[in-house]
């Protein structure tokens, strides 16, 4: 186990986060005159001190020592941190070394519409870097550039995903202008053939955060938002996308918009209306859609955080009903994961039985690695969860 990668690196100071606030701040305190070592007080970030402020609230975490010999106080100490990774609840953390602490500031504040359009609409170059070409260029910019980021953050809060760390629960998103103006300077480059190849973001279907609380009070501490059903306050609402979706359909050059992100299928099941499942289908499926069951026991999937295996053969059924509805033959693939903690081989087993009735023979199923800031790293044993104590 390695220390704070503010100790290994070095540096003076660590910014987390998607960092735009941050870095601004930091620069402003630089520019000021200010020395880095005085930059203690700017959330989104981290550093290194002898002593904790004691004005200000902070929790100590087990020390580096205690969590390296022990897994349980490992747990421990993420358990406290998932609690204080909220921006409007956390509080300072502090971790002991031997003769100093690491601390770190609460997250940054979610970006407003405004600024989530003000970060999009710098003029970006849309391309590698050059130093590449050399090396044939990079393959992976075709699926990227003719992309459009729509929204980040995500309430799902999956045990295995660390992105509640570092974009946080509360969904942030741009305005329709912003994302036209985007695919309009799309349509006029020379290589677009009239494809876009995403709209979405970690969950496309999310739009705006999962209920009006999470605005001014931050994300429930003590329950997730669609685990292990959707809570009643949740806003499961897909117009606005439906809107987007649209628009950038209408646009001039524009032959065909799919949505290839993650679709939150228990998200889309407990929207009442179903304009958006059917304007999917119809509209917004390159021959296939990915979604992401991972698994099929459902012992398994509680201990992901995600919904019942019934809930996935329900968005099966629809889907494919929809599908002959309109007259396609699109096909679902599945991404399943193997060797989650928790998953026997039993279970495993389980995993690649049969999938649900018309439901083509393809799927993607890697195996669960390690990822830090996760859950499904945390636990002591690969049955106990560090946040539940199972």
């Amino acid at each position: 186990m390695k220390r704070s990668i503010l100790l290994d690196s070095q540096a003076d100071l660590l910014m987390y986060g998607m960092g735009e606030k941050t870095i601004v701040e930091v620069a402003d305190a630089l520019n000021s005159g200010l020395d880095v070592k005085d930059i203690t007080y700017i959330d989104g970030t981290v550093f290194k001190t002898k002593a904790p402020d004691d004005s200000l609230p902070t929790v100590t975490l087990p020390s580096f020592a205690e969590i390296k010999a022990d897994r349980r106080r490992y747990a421990e100490s993420f358990k406290i941190q998932y609690a204080n990774c909220d921006p409007f609840t956390a509080k300072r953390l502090a971790e002991p070394y031997d003769n100093f602490f690491v601390v770190q500031n609460p997250p940054q504040k979610p970006l407003t519409t405004a600024e989530m359009d003000a970060v999009y609409d710098l003029p970006y170059m849309r391309a590698y870097h050059p130093s590449y070409e050399k090396a044939g260029g990079v393959p992976a910019i075709e699926e990227v550039k003719f992309s459009l980021v729509s929204n980040r953050g995500c309430f799902g809060a999956c045990s295995f995903c660390a992105l509640t760390f570092h974009q946080g629960r509360i969904v942030q998103t741009r305005s329709h202008e912003s994302i036209l103006r985007e695919a309009e300077i799309m349509v006029k480059d020379r290589d677009f053939k009239g494809y876009i190849h995403d709209v979405g973001g970690p969950t496309a279907n999310f739009r705006h955060p999962a209920c009006e609380k999470q605005l001014s009070k931050g994300a429930c501490g003590g329950r997730q938002c669609l685990y292990p059903t959707p809570c009643k306050n949740v806003n499961a609402d897909h117009s606005d996308y439906v809107a987007l979706l649209r628009k950038l359909r209408k646009l001039p050059g524009v032959k065909k918009v799919f949505v290839r992100s993650g679709i939150r299928f228990d998200y889309l099941l407990a929207d009442k209306k179903d304009t958006f499942f059917r304007e999917l289908v119809q509209y917004h499926i390159s021959g296939q859609l990915k979604v992401a069951p991972e698994h099929v026991s459902d012992a398994v999937l509680a201990r992901m955080g995600k919904p019942r295996n019934a809930v996935y053969n329900r968005f099966v059924e629809k889907y494919f009903a929809l599908n002959r509805q309109y007259g396609m033959n699109q096909y679902l693939v599945p991404y399943l994961m193997s060797s989650h903690p928790g998953s026997t081989l039993k279970e495993a087993g389980r995993t690649f039985t049969p999938l649900p009735p018309r439901c083509p023979p393809l799927c993607t199923a890697p195996a669960s690695t390690p990822a830090p800031w996760s859950g499904s790293t945390s636990p002591p044993t690969p049955t106990k969860k560090p946040c539940s104590g199972r």
